[in-house]
């Protein structure tokens, strides 16, 4: 009971991060914004994680901020980082690991940091 109502919460504040980033991004009142969130393979954990999430955001912002999210499957966190750099998508579901290795330019992004990377939160 305590994990629904902690997820329930965690949920909300999640989709009101995502209200505050983007209140100011239309001029017009009829503007809409469609987001992309890059999860994992469609038998695994993050892309179900990534349709509540998208669906949630979706619920909640629609009406008001005309924000709209999608969820799409991937590779998983390193093929993700490359969607995020290439601008393929707006949001990431990663490994903390290989989020930090990203940053760093470390590992299979050996040279290739990516300072443009920010967390929302941690799964």
């Amino acid at each position: 009971m305590k994990f629904m109502k902690l997820k329930a919460v965690m949920s909300l504040l999640l989709a009101l991060l995502l209200a505050v980033s983007f209140a100011g991004c239309g001029e017009q009142e009829d503007e809409r914004v469609l987001l992309n969130i890059t999860t994992a393979t469609t038998g695994g954990t993050y892309y179900p994680m990534g349709v509540g999430m998208a669906t949630l955001w979706t619920d909640h912002l629609r009406a008001e901020q005309g924000i709209t999210v999608s969820a799409q499957s991937s590779a998983g966190s390193v093929e993700n980082v490359d969607i995020l750099r290439g601008r393929e998508a707006d949001l990431a579901i990663m490994q903390g690991l290989i989020g930090a290795m990203a940053w760093e330019g470390s590992g299979p992004f050996e040279g290739k940091p990516n300072k443009d990377l920010r967390a929302i939160t941690s799964l």
